[in-house]
């Protein structure tokens, strides 16, 4: 939290706030509810205190204010309402040393560039789907105002989304190839140039070139780091989806079972982002109709997801979607029906029951109930 936070200990005074937020005009917002976990025996968090003989209210609210800076995990995600109008968010308030928190630090640096700057920034917002902001944060930073020089060039934000951009980007950004290696200039940002070309010319189809591309980029990460380092996980990781799209099956996967080898090394063991590819080398495997192999990724995948997302994460959904898939075309149709109807369960939390997502496994659940009926 970037600011104080005041809360109540009194739920239905708290209640009435998240009630007073609701605009029937407006369905893209909901309403949340924070229950808030905190242990009093704990010194290494930021203060809190109960304020409600000092509070402006008076001492109606039983208010409870917590510092800004204040860091929590979140435990669960839940409807609080049948009509969805409120959420519940249990929160528990942490420690600034959790050994969690500084896992999750250590490896987001680890990912990013060695100084933290407004690029950093920038591809922290872009990852997190937020464009515009992070275009802003990379045209404020010092990167940005001295490219000319050092040969990194445009707005790296910009060439994941803009398409009609993409020949400008690849020209701009092979002259700043050109530059530092006639400058011997600094090797990772060669390295930054290599992958915006690749991922380019991925966008564009031309996967020979995005390949090469992305080899020279991981032949300077591995002279840099070893084999051993998240920017090579991510290197490998663009490799293999390039390979999958050639159809070049047995490739992809040996791409992403080195990227899987360095993230297990590297991460700790139930981080979501293994979980992730887990399920992305079970996809290759389903491509090659291998469902056994498949069938053993996507459990590892859902066995980390149940310990490390919230209860009906999108993301577990999926994952039970693609086993549902498998079940069904290994006959298993007990198992596929109770894979999707999961699914089905999770994401209606998340999509209104119209969304098309929601109606193609509602269909996908009336005709594994049909083959089931047939079979009894």
């Amino acid at each position: 939290m970037n600011s104080l936070l005041s809360t109540s200990r009194d739920r239905l005074i708290a209640q009435c706030f998240a009630e007073s937020a609701i605009d029937p005009e407006n369905d893209r917002y909901r309403a949340v509810l924070f229950e808030i976990e905190a242990d009093t025996n704990r010194t290494d968090t930021r203060p809190f205190a109960d304020v409600t003989h000092s509070s402006y209210y008076g001492g109606n609210e039983d208010e409870i204010l917590f510092m800004a800076g204040s860091i929590f995990h979140i435990v669960d995600v839940q409807k609080a309402s049948e009509d969805n109008a409120i959420w519940t968010i249990k929160l528990v308030l942490c420690g600034e040393q959790d050994n969690q928190l500084n896992e999750v630090f250590t490896n987001l640096k680890a990912t990013l560039a060695d100084e933290t700057d407004m690029v950093s920034v920038g591809k922290i917002l872009d990852d997190m789907g937020k464009r515009e902001p992070a275009k802003r944060a990379y045209d404020l930073s010092d990167e940005h105002k001295r490219n000319e020089t050092n040969g990194r060039f445009g707005n790296p934000m910009v060439s994941y989304t803009e398409g009609e951009y993409y020949p400008e980007i690849i020209q701009t950004f092979q002259k700043g190839v050109v530059r530092l290696t006639e400058n011997n200039g600094d090797r990772k940002d060669l390295v930054f140039n290599y992958q915006v070309i690749g991922a380019t010319l991925n966008k564009l189809k031309q996967y020979d070139s995005a390949l090469e591309n992305y080899s020279k980029a991981l032949d300077i990460l591995l002279d840099l780091y070893g084999q051993d380092h998240l920017k090579v996980a991510i290197n490998y990781e663009a490799i293999a989806q390039i390979y999958e799209k050639q159809e070049k099956y047995q490739l992809a996967i040996t791409s992403w079972k080195e990227c899987l080898r360095v993230r297990q090394q590297l991460l700790p063991e139930a981080h979501p982002t293994i979980a992730g590819t887990f399920r992305n080398i079970g996809d290759v495997y389903n491509d090659v109709d291998d469902f056994d192999q498949a069938l053993a990724m996507y459990e590892e995948a859902l066995k980390i997801q149940l310990t490390s997302l919230p209860s009906n994460h999108p993301s577990t959904a999926k994952t039970h979607l693609r086993l549902a898939w498998i079940y069904e075309q290994i006959d298993q149709f007990q198992l596929a029906l109770k894979n999707y109807t999961i699914a089905f369960d999770m994401l209606k939390l998340s999509y209104p029951l119209d969304h098309p997502s929601l109606v193609q496994i509602q269909e996908d659940i009336d005709n594994v109930k049909k083959v089931l009926n047939r079979m009894s």
